[in-house]
């Protein structure tokens, strides 16, 4: 029997000319794996980054409306079962008519919808206000998970699944984030991202 070594691969070559290429380099080890993540909770991931940003900021719930939310939701009439629900989209976010000089020219009809469901639902109460923001930037924070996934999958060639978690348990915890988790007229910040990472979802999924 004749051996030949292969410098990329090991193998075993017999006298008839005939080789057995045996694979026993392991492959090469990923960056990913040397991160302080525990294996075993990575099937739980988006559960986990959920929790963990309900646990953050659920402290805010039994507040109050705070600075802008006093004309974004309190006065803002748009928000009333008697006003029609057609002045959503021709009002600015505060309640005024977009024609009007004093407008304030700032056009966002989705957020207004979901303070006036919130309002249909509940009342001018801040806690189901404050629920429905913490509820929206914990999935808000597992969609980031996802499309964290996908994005380092793609640079990389490779999977990075505690790199994506990592990178989502920080995005769900920041600071940066206080102003969207508890203020309610800023759930405006949230809503563009939910949108955009469930478009991004569903793309890889096609």
């Amino acid at each position: 029997m004749v051996h030949q070594t292969d410098h990329n691969k090991n193998s075993t070559c017999v006298g008839n000319g005939k080789c057995h290429v045996l694979y026993t380099a392991a492959k090469s080890k990923s960056w990913d794996d040397p991160l302080p993540v525990p294996s075993c909770i990575l099937p739980w991931s988006s559960w986990i980054i959920f929790f963990i940003s309900i646990i953050c900021y659920g402290n805010s719930i039994n507040g109050e409306f705070v600075f802008d939310d006093s004309e974004a939701v309190i006065n803002n009439s748009d928000l009333k079962p008697e006003t029609p629900l057609s002045n959503i989209f021709k009002n600015d976010f505060w309640g005024t008519k977009l024609t009007h000089n004093s407008s304030h020219k700032s056009y966002r009809p989705l957020t207004v919808l979901t303070f006036r469901l919130n309002y249909f639902v509940t009342g001018l109460h801040p806690f189901s206000f404050h629920l429905v923001n913490i509820l929206l930037h914990g999935t808000v924070s597992t969609l980031v998970f996802r499309v964290m996934s996908s994005l380092l999958h793609k640079i990389l060639e490779n999977e990075a699944p505690k790199a994506a978690f990592l990178s989502a348990l920080l995005f769900s915890v920041h600071p940066i984030h206080t102003e969207s988790a508890i203020k309610k007229s800023c759930i405006s910040h949230s809503l563009p991202l939910l949108l955009s990472s469930s478009c991004k979802g569903m793309k890889d999924m096609l």
